[in-house]
């Protein structure tokens, strides 16, 4: 006889990775158990005991377990984790510790993998992953668990453990793949604190991950969430909730009031009705950290122009990137028509006047699924608005003096010049 201590089932993802696992307690300890839902979830759930055979030799290994009638069994582990650790080490400001500690956990990763070689992508890893551009120069291995986040690595007895591994793929992935999920997932959780190393980017590029990388990996992840949640409302509900519990957290983050507005027009102009907002927070934009946002459109609604309003206040912001897939992640062509901002600098910067930014864009292919972006934002709000607003109005005033001044010198020239003649 057993008790049930916790129970959570993933009736949100595709019907061949629906599980359901429990913690029970039988004979006084606790084991996890996992078991599909459907009968065509044995493979999934059988693949997590290959995975555990693979690795036994190593330093790091995975969390003994066993089969039995497609379900699997796992001691429960209760210890430290490489993520306590790390916080530990940045909650006392040991920062050179803490560095140490994340090039330790690299090397981790590239050892719980088979072969290193550039990477070149497979039929089958497009499948999962979409198609990249500009990782042919990756370090890449096969059998590598993208879910070996420091979360799931704990001390046990002297010896590190990976309590989570079921999602391993036998194709070449790229090991920095999984840099990029285990600090997108720090930064997520432990914001305020991670902020001590420095902001997203820089921590991955601390551990040799290049922006160019950073923006395929998001890509990728966009893509096997999609992968394993059919692109359905089932995984945007999830994603929302999760994005709902880390606001709990830091929730002042969410107070900023800064968000995007996508509006998209199916025939019948923009409105309201038809538009999705999504928040940005002040961790987002704060240092001109890079903000990534994507919309999904369940159901084909012939979508021909897009209205995306980056910010809902004055401000600068920088549009690094905008891309729209169909649902078969084919990128559709887009032309931006109108923007209501003036251009600054080289950057591809724009400094927007309006309490509204708008840029207006036309889909040259019908069947649009997703739209993503990527952008810099430095929101203009309360008083810094009317400073900033200030500050670029006398700006234009003196080039508007400075103008009239060398056009009165310019004449002044012309006259001395034909007085001469």
């Amino acid at each position: 006889m057993s008790d049930v201590l916790f129970a959570k089932i993933t009736k949100e993802r595709r019907r061949q990775f629906q599980i359901s696992t429990k913690i029970i307690l039988k004979d006084g300890k606790k084991i996890v158990v996992k078991e599909p839902l459907h009968e065509d979830g044995k493979i999934h759930i059988r693949k997590m005991y290959d995975y555990y055979k693979l690795y036994q030799s190593n330093k790091i290994k995975p969390v003994s377990c066993k089969v039995e009638e497609n379900i699997i069994y796992f001691p429960f582990l209760d210890g430290e984790t490489l993520c306590d650790v790390l916080l530990t080490e940045l909650k006392k400001n040991h920062i050179d510790r803490a560095n140490t500690l994340l090039l330790e956990y690299k090397n981790m990763i590239y050892e719980l993998g088979q072969g290193q070689q550039p990477f070149e992508a497979s039929p089958e890893f497009e499948k999962v992953f979409g198609k990249t551009e500009g990782l042919e120069e990756v370090i890449a291995g096969q059998y590598v668990n993208i879910d070996n986040i420091l979360e799931n690595i704990i001390l046990q007895d002297g010896q590190y453990e990976i309590i989570d591994y079921e999602w391993f793929f036998d194709f070449y992935l790229p090991y920095n793949f999984v840099l990029y999920r285990a600090v997108l997932d720090l930064y997520i959780n432990y914001n305020d604190i991670m902020k001590r190393l420095g902001n997203f980017e820089s921590i991955l590029q601390g551990l040799g991950v290049l922006s160019a990388e950073i923006t395929q990996y998001h890509s990728m992840n966009e893509s096997f969430n999609d992968y394993v949640f059919d692109n359905d409302n089932g995984y945007n509900r999830v994603k929302q909730q999760y994005k709902k519990n880390i606001l709990s957290v830091d929730k002042y983050a969410s107070d900023s009031g800064v968000y995007a507005q996508l509006y998209y027009d199916d025939g019948s102009g923009f409105s309201e009705e038809k538009s999705m907002m999504q928040s940005i927070s002040i961790f987002e934009y704060c240092e001109l950290n890079m903000c990534r946002l994507t919309w999904n459109f369940t159901d084909d609604h012939n979508i021909t122009r897009l209205r995306f309003d980056p910010i809902n206040c004055s401000g600068y912001i920088q549009i690094v990137s905008l891309k729209a897939f169909d649902r078969e992640r084919r990128e559709i062509p887009l032309e931006i028509v109108k923007t209501n901002s003036q251009q600054v600098g080289t950057d591809m910067g724009r400094i927007y006047l309006t309490n509204d930014p708008q840029v207006i864009i036309h889909l040259k292919k019908e069947g649009l699924c997703r739209f993503c972006v990527e952008m810099k934002v430095n929101p203009y709000v309360g008083e810094q608005a009317n400073n900033q607003t200030q500050r670029i109005n006398n700006y234009i005033e003196r080039l508007k003096h400075n103008n009239q001044e060398l056009q009165k010198y310019i004449n002044s020239i012309v006259e001395n010049v034909n007085t001469n003649e």
